[in-house]
């Protein structure tokens, strides 16, 4: 495979490997931002495909509002990683978007009720939008390491909405496995059309409303 298409299937949450270009190290929450769609860079060597463990990898995500935060998961659903010489150049992570789960309400009415909430078209619209992805389109790395900290554009699409990312991550290659790791970040999910709750959308809200950044933490594993 040596050339990719810009967009692989659009079809999406919360992201693959996401911090933005700088910071986000110390545990600090770095706020990823959202532009135009991005070509894909053309790659001129053979390239080979790992594929991602979708047990092992997972992503975590917190969501806040006043006097309270919600934290859950999501899995994801398909992927892999592209690597030429060794050294990873582009990939594609699908994420299950009806997998999305909460962790912290203990009643399980209560829990229930949160999570058909959120795969409703108040936000996410599972039915209609049951995947949502990544496509990596360029990488580059801080030196001439095939592992450790690299800058990674990519196309983010939630709801059939793409929008260009670009943010930092960590991988490290261990026994024949790719590991990155990602965050803590966030994202402002009315980039992508969920709106709902949000006082940057509505009026009158009060203290109603739900933070517009979704914070995200994750570990993406490759298979052995």
């Amino acid at each position: 495979m040596q050339k990719r298409s810009m967009f692989s299937i659009l079809t999406l949450m919360v992201s693959f490997i996401m911090a933005s270009c700088s910071g986000g190290g110390d545990g600090s929450i770095v706020e990823v931002k959202a532009g135009s769609p991005q070509e894909v860079e053309s790659i001129s060597k053979t390239t080979s495909l790992l594929q991602i463990d979708t047990v092992a990898s997972l992503v975590n995500w917190i969501g806040n509002k006043p006097g309270g935060s919600h934290t859950g998961t999501l899995k994801l659903q398909s992927g892999y990683l592209e690597y030429a010489d060794q050294q990873l150049v582009g990939g594609r992570i699908v994420f299950n978007m009806s997998s999305i789960a909460n962790t912290d309400i203990s009643d399980s009415e209560s829990r229930i009720r949160l999570e058909t909430h959120l795969k409703s078209p108040d936000f996410f619209n599972t039915v209609r939008f049951a995947t949502s992805d990544l496509v990596i389109t360029k990488v580059n790395f801080s030196d001439s390491n095939k592992s450790g900290e690299c800058i990674v554009s990519g196309n983010l699409t939630i709801k059939g909405i793409t929008k260009g990312i670009v943010f930092s991550s960590r991988v490290e290659v261990s026994g024949g496995q790719v590991t990155a790791h990602v965050g803590p970040i966030s994202i402002n999910r009315t980039d992508w059309g969920v709106n709902y709750g949000s006082k940057s959308i509505f009026d009158n809200l009060k203290d109603k409303f739900i933070d517009d950044n979704i914070e995200i933490t994750v570990v993406l594993k490759t298979v052995k």
